[in-house]
């Protein structure tokens, strides 16, 4: 007869019991003592050596429905056609805006997650370590991979010309509707619905935001005036008593043709959506003595 000892290292000890008793020995286990299998049966040994009892899955769980081990054809396409209504209506965002990833590529990149998360929800039953093997088969390892993966396709949607930097925003849409694919893939509805829900919000709703809130903006100055008639001063004090802040400037002499060229690198705060010619940079082009200017907002 063999008696069940507790034991705190990861092996199992046994410990015959009788007349013709022998020395104990040690079995390794891979499961802790308590553990639970995803169907609610706690595995392992309970206490002084009696089976376990079977713990309710809405305890595990906290009370709502959990990632069945084996899922039926029509759980798996309620995921796929979740994932894909939600790519596609996110990349539609991105299409609107003109950008290189659009509705396309966002379906496709949430798509693929859930399909990645599906597989790993179909090799559940496999995982783990075989008694004649020294591999060990983790199914999580798949949507991970998925993760790392995306930020190839997030870099090569950022471009930058200069100091303007594009696709931040695209990029970033990318790596959240592959996490939202995963929600879906492993049949978390809910949260991926309030994921879809937020990103909705984020796009279409804080975009309107920013677009009504004056912001730093950025912008190039330059102005060809007459030698000896308009000075660096009086455009820098002009400039400054419109409200721009000077980050940086530069000035072009050409005596032969009796010009000087002033350039100036300006922040100030105005809205999005305003591109026009400012008041003042107006009221500067029509000083007698400038020749011609250009105004470069960015």
């Amino acid at each position: 007869m063999l008696k069940w000892i507790s034991s705190p290292s990861p092996t199992a000890v046994y410990r015959a019991t009788g007349q013709d008793r022998k020395p104990s020995f040690k079995v390794p286990f891979q499961v802790a003592r308590g553990a639970i299998s995803s169907s609610g049966q706690r595995i392992g040994p309970g206490r002084n050596g009696r089976p376990s009892r079977r713990v309710p899955e809405s305890h595990v769980t906290g009370g709502r429905p959990s990632m069945p081990l084996v899922p039926t054809w029509p759980d798996i396409l309620l995921r796929l056609a979740l994932a894909t209504l939600a790519g596609a209506i996110i990349g539609w965002n991105r299409e609107a805006h003109g950008r290189a990833a659009g509705m396309r590529t966002h379906l496709l990149v949430c798509l693929a997650a859930a399909f990645s998360m599906v597989l790993a929800n179909q090799l559940l039953a496999t995982t783990g370590k075989a008694g004649d093997s020294f591999v060990r088969m983790d199914v999580m390892r798949l949507p991970l991979g998925i993760l790392s993966g995306i930020g190839f396709i997030g870099g090569g949607a950022i471009l930058r010309r200069g100091s303007l930097v594009l696709g931040v925003t695209t990029a970033a849409t990318l790596w959240f509707v592959t996490v939202m694919g995963l929600c879906f893939g492993a049949a978390e509805l809910i949260l991926g619905g309030i994921a879809f829900a937020i990103g909705l919000a984020t796009l279409w709703g804080l975009k309107w935001l920013e677009e009504s809130v004056r912001q730093q903006r950025k912008a190039r100055l330059s102005l060809t005036v007459e030698q000896g008639r308009l000075g660096a001063r009086d455009v820098e004090a002009a400039l400054e008593q419109a409200g721009f802040r000077i980050v940086a400037s530069s000035i072009t002499v050409q005596p032969a043709s009796g010009v000087s060229t002033l350039r100036y690198d300006l922040f100030w705060r105005g809205y999005p959506a305003d591109n026009g010619l400012p008041p003042a940079v107006e009221t500067l082009l029509a000083v007698p003595g400038v020749r011609e200017g250009d105004w470069a907002p960015r």
